[in-house]
């Protein structure tokens, strides 16, 4: 496949989807983000419930209080049921000891649990019951399967129509503690109606705490690999409609994370986002004061991205590059750097008036200080960035990109420790060389000499024995070119940079014409 600059892989999304997630595997990068992001999710949720639970008791040991709390479980008498339940979730949320939940199952309270579960005529009981099973599903993967094997899940779904509010405030929050977990207790929750009663929740005069509870129950609901079946969720795409609209932060940061799990993948699920009109509304949210807010605002607006070029022109209609240059010019953490430029890299793998269109908003100068400074992790989503524009840039797009230093950026990455990154390093050198060699006059190769000046060469000709294949074929290839140039006066001994950049008797890659990273 040509890597000449302003080759084109076709209008096809299908195609366009496959040249540009190549070079880093994908599964592998959304498996990494997805577990990070979902864990500090976890932390801040189980720390908002400890807070929200926190009573002024003493905690018996374990050994003395759970043998009692199993026989008052078992009396036949509601106040003592009511008793044991109140004293165990005691123990289970305070002390200074880890929560006794394994002394708990050894002991075989649990099934007892999910029977009182069924006692609607004792409210303030199943609260209490809720509560504590919150406890164990905020616990082990091992602790939450120990729930649903006893058959919690369609048990939880009838209290979400309850009577009584707190009921339903408490079976909504366990619901989600369950479903966070796994796709196999996700997809259950959904087989047994768990989606419609949900919904049903976010009512306008629901209490703020329902709000943040039903919508975060309702992102993790689509969370997870394999994808959630879309069409088994599109009915919560109104209420998204509505809540990306909220004002309580918490609200907000659980929508957007839901419209961004939604917005992954297949094109016809980012393509419903679209005509959901949420697209402004996401984009204006990349100016809001909290970054938990931005990140899966972000989020969402990357995967939009990683569609179609109709989807990506559709976000630079509505403004989506000024806010991504604000975003790299100004202090903010790492997974906004990183998120941003992944969403550049998305677009530059469209068309070459896309690619344009990020230069005219002035994002290439600090996407290439980004290649200098930034941690390693974001420098990986710059790098794709930057090599769309080598790849699918006009010659006048590459030569902006050498006069803001990105030679001299991306020859300072030879040298990081992951192999595919720096054979996209390299392929886009040799694009960039390519243009310099279209523009050789009596002066040579200006790119080539930047090339050396800055050390590159060098740098290629170390990478001739990396242990990497496909790097060391490519310095290898490269340092002939150069050796080429500057050593043999048959020029036809050796294939030429401008070849090489053609796709002539060039290495076989796995990479392609364009490259990002697919979340």
């Amino acid at each position: 496949m040509s890597l000449r600059p302003g080759s084109s892989s076709g209008s096809s999304w299908k195609a366009r989807k496959k040249s540009y997630k190549t070079g880093i595997n994908a599964e592998d990068s959304r498996r990494r983000r997805v577990e990070d992001l979902v864990s500090i999710r976890k932390i801040k949720r189980q720390t908002t419930l400890l807070n929200k639970r926190e009573e002024k008791h003493s905690c018996d040991t374990v050994s003395e209080a759970v043998p009692e709390i199993v026989k008052r479980l078992c009396d036949e008498y509601p106040h003592k049921q009511l008793e044991a339940t109140a004293h165990l979730r005691t123990m289970l949320t305070l002390g200074d000891q880890a929560p006794p939940v394994d002394e708990v199952v050894k002991n075989g309270i649990l099934p007892r649990f999910v029977e009182l579960l069924s006692r609607d005529d004792a409210p303030q009981l199943q609260i209490e019951v809720l509560w504590i099973l919150s406890n164990f599903a905020s616990g082990t993967s091992q602790h939450k399967s120990a729930v649903v094997e006893l058959g919690v899940i369609p048990i939880l779904v009838n209290l979400l129509s309850s009577t009584d509010g707190d009921t339903r405030e408490e079976a909504v929050c366990l619901l989600g503690n369950i479903v966070a977990d796994s796709p196999d207790h996700r997809d259950l929750a959904l087989n047994h109606g768990a989606l419609k009663p949900l919904l049903c929740q976010l009512q306008p005069h629901s209490t703020l705490y329902m709000l943040r509870n039903a919508t975060w129950c309702l992102s993790v609901l689509f969370l997870g690999m394999p994808p959630v079946n879309f069409e088994q969720v599109k009915i919560a795409l109104p209420a998204l409609q509505q809540l990306v609209h909220a004002t309580d932060e918490e609200v907000l940061t659980d929508t957007c994370w839901a419209l961004a799990y939604l917005s992954e993948g297949q094109i016809g699920k980012s393509q419903a986002i679209v005509e959901l009109g949420v697209c402004p509304r996401l984009v204006q949210l990349l100016q809001h004061p909290s970054h938990s807010v931005i990140i899966p605002a972000l989020q969402a607006l990357g995967n939009i991205a990683a569609g179609d070029e109709a989807q990506a022109q559709f976000l630079i209609d509505n403004q989506l590059l000024p806010c991504l240059h604000q975003l790299l010019t100004r202090e903010y953490t790492k997974s906004i750097f990183k998120e941003a430029c992944w969403t550049i890299a998305n677009i530059t793998a469209g068309t070459r008036a896309q690619i344009q269109a990020v230069f005219d908003a002035n994002i290439i100068p600090p996407l290439v200080q980004i290649l200098h400074t930034a941690e390693f992790e974001v420098k990986r989503e710059a790098v794709c960035a930057i090599y769309n524009v080598t790849s699918k840039g006009s010659y006048d797009n590459v030569r902006s990109l050498a006069a803001v230093g990105c030679i001299e950026a991306v020859c300072e990455l030879l040298t990081c420790p992951d192999p595919k990154m720096v054979t996209l390093c390299l392929e886009g050198l040799v694009n960039i060389l390519a243009v310099g060699e279209a523009d050789k006059d009596e002066n040579g190769n200006i790119f080539a000499k930047r090339v050396e000046e800055c050390g590159g060469l060098e740098k290629i000709e170390t990478l001739q024995i990396h242990d990497n294949n496909e790097v060391h074929t490519r310095a290898l290839w490269i340092s002939d070119l150069f050796r080429a140039e500057n050593e043999l006066e048959d020029t036809d001994m050796c294939v030429s940079l401008l070849d090489f950049s053609l796709g002539v008797n060039k290495p076989k890659s796995s990479s392609s014409s364009s490259s990002s990273y697919m979340r």
